[in-house]
């Protein structure tokens, strides 16, 4: 259930942020109408198409996967205590994969933040 209601609201997000990128109603019921038909089993396995290559789509799958995770553990408890109850080397690594993470997958050329495109 829980599960349910987490993708009921990804989903009305995700429509209420077409309305809130289309320039007009009529473009943005449009868009929901092409979204809705036409759709194909190749073209649903088609992430190149959209400008996302495999390697990303699956890393951006694992993320997802990787932060339900997260919050399952801490629905049972403080996440900040049981990685403190960790032996000292259980903590050292998590922290040096979180900085290798950052490292690993931060942009190394700036970009201007989202918002200043609107």
């Amino acid at each position: 259930m829980r599960l349910a209601r987490t993708f009921l609201v990804f989903s009305l997000m995700a429509l209420a942020f077409l309305f809130f990128r289309g320039e007009t109603v009529a473009q943005t019921l449009d868009v929901i109408g092409r979204i809705c038909s036409g759709w194909n089993s190749r073209q649903l396995l088609n992430i190149a198409g959209s400008g996302l290559s495999l390697i990303s789509f699956a890393v951006a799958a694992l993320l997802l996967i990787f932060v339900q995770l997260v919050a399952l553990i801490r629905a049972r408890g403080s996440l900040r205590l049981r990685i403190a109850e960790l032996p000292a080397w259980g903590r050292w690594c998590l922290y040096y994969a979180g900085a290798a993470t950052v490292l690993l997958w931060g942009s190394a050329t700036p970009r201007s933040f989202i918002y200043f495109g609107f």
